[in-house]
């Protein structure tokens, strides 16, 4: 039986185990206040359950949940500024008059988290940095999370470095790791697909940071909601709801950073606004301020809960940032480059709780991301006699270009990458005492693509020798359509617990005018955690996930062989003359490309004895089919010729070729008369050119450690032991 069937079957077995049972719906309700104060919280989310049944406090800090079935359930309350409360509990009949007190976060708190925390909840490794480790870390840079992860090193921060995340790699590039280890922010994956340029990974320093509220790193078997991704996944929350001014000022040998934001209640029954503005520059050196990156970030969020059953969450962020190098005085040479880095991200996200009998709430959610990278370099060009341009675009032979001595060239490239998304979740929540099933489907599209001009010079004249503009806009955007559905069940067993999640994520790409194979691919996931008792739980999980290529691999550049067969000298002031055969070659399909894909298997173990939390996961990650670039070579032949015996050149002559043969002819009249060159060789070589392909499958395993110590309290001071 295929992995598929297989995980298609323990999903209708799994649903099919809860289909007779029933219960009856009861009621919640009780008020969030302020542990201090006792005054009443406004916005704060009362979850059961994850984020299927919610609900969120008025102004008087009431809140009220209706239709909840009996059983056991993890509550989870939460409100921006405040330490979440997380506690388990039993509903057998009607639960009224609940009071929730929240207490104010802060580093000075008995208990805050400053590294992150594996989830006790989880089937799967999962590590939580909230906004507590955050703050401790003091970072400038999404990157610098990789310090708090098991086995990570602490580097020094540097925005002038595009640094990019990378999961479960070992330190090493090898199958495109962090190319696979995907990122959201707020649900908008941030874009890469539609990126030319070579498969490094997602760059981080465009995020900003200070209005983080947490983040999820995934690097266990994802669920089958999630694709387009190898490695891992890293889930970024902003700061959403009523909160207080908030200045922030950090300063380091080489970068400033302030922030400002502040959630805005705009009364009953309109909303929350929050709105966050950061600054941050860097130099790359302390002794030489001319180069340096600036970020300029900002984040817009609006939320609101209508009819208490409807809640909207829209927004926009972005970054209006870039690296200037500006002209060094130093260095005399009128020299700079420059990159602009404009990120828009809008989105919105609609839950709307039904809690019926066959649905508990259905999302919808939409998202744009649009990078506007435009880059351009302005050099200084000094050559001690003529040099050819060659710019021909069709194959045959051509007289080149004679390039000035000496001269200021452009050559800007200007990539804008526009992404959309659409998805429609339907989740399912039943629960029968302590048996719980959570069912969960849905249907997803994903268009990648790239608006901008692409690379040129900006006086095509001094472009550089076999350079040939490519316009990015000309290529077709990639649609990606994927379903999925899973369930995921806790059955007791005796005094043990085993939670059972299965599930199978569908994709399929489209391309305009491609005719890829392999552009459907089905990816089973399957995870299961046993539970022995409350201090001992084993765990293990397999799956498939897939990686979508990116443009640098579906489009690779058109090459060009420019082969120099006629050179000759005139004049009195050392001009010259150059003839070319120019051989493009491009291959824009390759049937055998095959999509990248990963199997992700581990097993765990989960203990708490004494006060020390310990977990230990062993993995094995096969990367297949890793995308690579492959020599593909073609064989040329090209006429060589030279002067004709006993020619004198004329001072000021005029050559043509023929297009097709290659002939050269020289005249000294200004047409009226012309003599051809003789032919040195008819020579036969091979073209060099790059075509996509898949590489070697690449195996990557380890074990990951941590250990969390019990707090010493009179020095305030818990350890951690972590390695990887």
């Amino acid at each position: 039986m295929k992995a598929s069937n297989l995980i298609m079957t323990l999903v209708a077995l799994l649903m099919f185990s809860v289909s007779t049972l029933a219960a009856g719906p009861l009621k919640m309700n009780g008020k969030v206040v302020d542990s201090k104060s006792g005054e009443a919280v406004a916005g704060a989310v009362v979850r059961l359950d994850g984020n299927y049944l919610w609900a969120v406090s008025d102004l008087n800090g009431k809140f009220s949940l209706d239709g909840v079935q009996q059983g056991d359930y993890d509550m989870n309350v939460s409100c921006l500024g405040y330490v979440d409360v997380n506690r388990r509990i039993s509903v057998k009949r009607d639960l009224t008059g609940l009071e929730i007190r929240l207490t104010v976060s802060s580093l000075a708190l008995e208990g805050v988290v400053v590294t992150a925390e594996k989830s006790k909840d989880n089937i799967n490794t999962t590590q939580k940095i909230g906004r507590g480790a955050l703050d401790h870390l003091q970072m400038s840079n999404m990157a610098d999370i990789s310090a708090l992860l098991p086995g990570g090193k602490t580097i020094n921060p540097d925005l002038t470095t595009n640094n990019v995340l990378s999961l479960r790699s070992g330190g090493s590039t090898a199958g495109n790791a962090a190319f696979g280890t995907a990122i959201e922010v707020d649900g908008v994956r941030i874009g890469g697909n539609a990126s030319f340029g070579k498969m490094e990974g997602t760059g981080t320093r465009s995020i900003s940071v200070d209005n983080i509220e947490s983040v999820e790193v995934i690097t266990g078997v994802p669920s089958a909601e999630y694709g387009d991704l190898n490695s891992g996944m890293i889930r970024v929350i902003t700061k959403k709801g009523k909160t207080p001014v908030n200045v922030t000022f950090s300063v380091n040998p080489r970068t400033y950073e302030t922030s400002a934001s502040k959630g805005f209640d705009l009364g009953d029954r309109n909303g929350v606004l929050n709105v966050s503005m950061e600054w941050a520059k860097a130099t790359k050196k302390l002794t030489s301020p001319y180069t340096s990156y600036t970020r300029r970030g900002f984040t817009l969020d609006y939320s609101n809960t209508f009819a208490k059953r409807l809640r909207l969450e829209a927004g926009i962020s972005g970054n209006l940032g870039g690296m200037n190098s500006k002209n060094d005085p130093d260095l005399f040479s009128d020299e700079y480059s420059k990159v602009r880095d404009y990120v828009l991200t809008p989105h919105f996200k609609l839950l709307w709780l039904l809690n019926k009998s066959w649905v508990t709430n259905i999302r919808l959610e939409g998202s744009a991301y649009y990078h506007d990278k435009l880059s351009k370099a302005h050099e200084y060009n000094s050559y001690g006699s003529s040099q050819p341009s060659v710019h021909y675009a069709e194959e045959g032979y051509s007289l080149a270009d004679a390039l000035p001595l000496t001269f200021y060239s452009d050559l800007v490239e200007d990539s804008r990458e526009l992404d959309y998304s659409l998805g429609l979740h339907y989740n399912w929540l039943k629960h029968w005492g302590k048996v719980k099933s959570v069912l969960k489907a849905g249907a997803t599209w994903k268009a990648d693509g790239n608006v901008g001009e692409g690379e040129y010079y900006e006086d095509p004249s001094l472009a550089a020798n076999g350079y040939r503009p490519r316009p990015y806009k000309d290529y077709p955007y990639m649609h990606n359509a994927a379903c999925y559905i899973e369930d995921n069940l806790t059955l007791p067993i005796g005094k043990t617990s085993l939670n059972l999640s299965a599930g199978l994520r569908w994709e399929n790409v489209l391309i305009k005018n491609s005719s890829y194979d392999n552009l459907r691919t089905l990816s089973p996931r399957l995870n299961a955690k046993w539970s022995l008792d409350r201090h001992l739980a084993i765990r293990g999980g397999w799956g498939i996930t897939q990686k979508l290529p990116s443009f640098f691999i579906l489009y690779p550049r058109q090459e060009y062989r420019d082969i120099q067969v006629f050179g000759a000298s005139y004049g009195t002031s050392g001009q010259a003359a150059y003839a070319y055969h120019t051989v493009p070659y491009s291959i824009k399909y390759n049937p055998g490309l095959k999509w990248q894909s990963n199997s992700n298997s581990e097993i765990g173990i989960d203990a708490e004895y004494g006060g020390v939390r310990l977990s230990l996961v062993g993995f094995l990650n096969i990367t297949r089919n890793p995308y690579a670039m492959q020599n593909s070579y073609t064989p040329v032949n090209n006429r060589i010729s030279m002067l004709h015996d006993g020619f004198t050149m004329p001072a000021d002559p005029t050559f043509k070729v023929d297009q097709h043969t290659g002939v050269i002819s020289v005249s000294g009249d200004n047409g009226a008369s012309w003599t051809e060159m003789d032919t040195k060789v008819n020579d036969r070589t091979f073209v060099n050119s790059s075509v996509q392909g898949n590489g070697k499958s690449i195996r990557r395993s380890g074990v990951e450690l941590t250990a969390d110590f019990p707090e010493i309290r009179p020095i305030r001071t818990s350890f951690r032991l972590d390695a990887s």
